[in-house]
C-alpha cells in the first residue's frame, strides 16, 4: 500500500478499533482524509482482527472493549474512589469512556501524559480528552472540577535531543500528512 506502518497501525487503533463497535469501511472511509490510507488500513485491520479471533488473541482495545460490555451490564461492581493514569497519550476513546464511567467522582481521575510524545498511537489530543470527560453524566450535573497543569520544562532529555525529535516530528507530519 505504501503506506508507512506507524501510519496504519495508528489509524486500526486511533480510529477503528477506539469506539465501542467496530466501525463499517463506509463510516470510517467517510471520515478519513485519505482513502488510499483508508482503504490500506481498513484491509489490514480485517487481516488483524481475523488473526486475533483464530488465535483466541486480544490487545488492550480489545481488553477494554470487553470491559465496557461487562461494566453495561453490571455497573455496581465497578465504581473506584480514585483511578490514576499515567501515559494517557497511549490510550484510545473507549479507554476513557471506561475510566469516566468507573470512578465514583470525577475528581477522583487523576491523568498525566505527554502530548508530544506516543508509544501506542491513538491519535491523542488533550482536547479529545476534555469532550469525553465532558459527556461523563456526573460533569453534566456541574460536579466535576477541572485543574489543568501544563508543564513546559523538561528535565529527561538535553534540549539538543528535544529539539531533534520535534524536528523529525514536524518532518514526519509534512510528509505524511499532507
Amino acid at each position: 500500500y505504501k503506506v508507512p506502518p506507524y501510519i496504519l497501525w495508528e489509524e486500526i487503533r486511533g480510529v477503528l478499533k477506539q469506539q465501542d463497535k467496530t466501525l463499517t469501511y463506509q463510516e470510517y472511509e467517510a471520515q478519513s482524509e485519505s482513502k488510499v490510507i483508508a482503504k490500506a488500513a481498513y484491509h489490514i485491520y480485517q487481516k488483524y482482527q481475523d488473526y486475533l479471533q483464530t488465535y483466541q488473541m486480544w490487545d488492550d482495545v480489545d481488553l477494554a472493549r470487553s470491559a465496557w460490555r461487562k461494566y453495561l451490564v453490571d455497573r455496581s461492581c465497578w465504581k473506584y474512589d480514585e483511578i490514576i493514569v499515567d501515559e494517557v497519550q497511549d490510550l484510545t476513546k473507549i479507554h476513557f469512556k471506561l475510566l469516566t464511567n468507573a470512578v465514583n467522582h470525577p475528581t477522583g481521575l487523576f491523568l498525566a501524559g505527554d502530548e508530544s510524545q506516543s508509544i501506542h498511537p491513538s491519535k491523542f489530543s488533550w482536547k479529545q480528552v476534555e469532550t469525553i470527560l465532558n459527556s461523563n453524566v456526573l460533569v453534566k450535573q456541574n460536579t466535576y472540577f477541572k485543574a489543568y497543569r501544563r508543564l513546559v520544562e523538561n528535565y529527561r532529555s538535553p534540549q539538543s535531543v528535544f529539539e531533534l525529535v520535534k524536528a523529525i516530528k514536524r518532518w514526519l507530519q509534512e510528509k505524511w500528512h499532507e
